[in-house]
This record gives structure tokens, sequence and C-alpha cells, in this order.
């Protein structure tokens, strides 16, 4: 096992047993990465507000060659994106994100231009107001005419803040 070092957004946590947690994260030098963060869901934990959804962190993992989850090591916040998280309009936008990063990436397929659009989304939601309601999102949708992504299902965008960033990877529709 390899111990390796990046700086990852996470995904997506969830309870794997009485003191551990599985976490998705998407770094720019490993693409999606799943791995149990042992002991993360004791009271004093090395891990401390660094594994939240939304979060983009520095983190440390021994990889696993054969496939299967790695295993997290070390975890510190870089950037909270607190803004995101005081209004819940706004991190219902910034959770939708991350959960069409999880199911339209692969796992271990870096991608930089996905991580790059993934880091500036949440960083032009943290820093822009919510409009009023009522206001239409213009522009280009990001699934090519028709709006049908890979699953032949309708996806709908709702956030205004969407057509301001640059798509670098646009997904042909069926």
């Amino acid at each position: 096992m390899a111990i390796l070092k990046t700086e990852a957004i996470v995904l997506r946590n969830y309870k794997w047993s009485e003191t551990s947690n599985i976490v998705t994260l998407y770094s720019q030098d490993f693409g999606k990465i799943k791995a149990v963060a042992k002991g993360a869901r004791r009271a004093n934990t090395r891990f401390v507000n660094s594994l939240n959804p939304v979060t983009q962190s520095q983190i440390l993992f021994y990889s696993r060659n054969s496939g299967g989850l790695h295993i997290l090591k070390e975890a510190s916040s870089i950037n909270y994106f607190p803004n995101l998280k005081r209004e819940i309009e706004k991190f219902a936008y910034a959770s939708a994100v991350c959960e069409l990063t999880e199911y339209l990436t692969a796992d271990s397929q870096p991608s930089p231009s996905a991580y790059y659009t993934l880091h500036q989304t949440l960083n032009k939601m943290e820093d822009s107001p919510l409009e009023e309601k009522g206001e239409k999102c213009e522009g280009e949708p990001i699934f090519g005419k028709g709006g049908r992504g890979s699953s032949g299902r309708f996806l709908e965008v709702s956030h205004r803040r969407v057509s301001e960033v640059e798509i670098a990877t646009r997904a042909a529709p069926n």
C-alpha cells in the first residue's frame, strides 16, 4: 500500500460502522476516491469538520492497488465554504452539484478539468447571492439540446449561476 497526499472535495460521507465512515472524495490527481475514515464518528477525532460534504480538504490516504476502499489516514480542511452552509438553498444546490459529480465520474479516473469545474462552481456559488425566485437560468443546456444525460433521464438545472461557469466537458445526448 502506498501513502498518497492530495487536495480533494468531499462529495459524500455516510456511516459504515459505529466509529467509522465511508467518504467519497473527488481529487484532481486521483479522480473519485472512496475511503474508510476509521474513527471519524468518535467525539475526539482527527477528522473534525474536514470530511463534511461540500468541503475542500487536504487528505493523506493509503492506496489499495487491488481496488476496493482506500484507508484515510489524515484530513484537514482547506475551504469549508461557510456561505454555502449558512443558507439552506445554496447548500442544496451545492449538494446537487456534488451528487452529479459522484454519479457522472468513474472511480480512480483523474480529470483535472472536472475537478477545476467542480471547484469553480462551488466558489461561484459561495460568492454569489441568491436571486429572487421566479427568475430563469438562461444559456445553453449543459447536456446539449433536449437536456438528456447519459442515463436517458431529463435533467433540470435550477441554479442561475450555472450559465456563468465554463463547463470544460459536455456530455453528448444519447
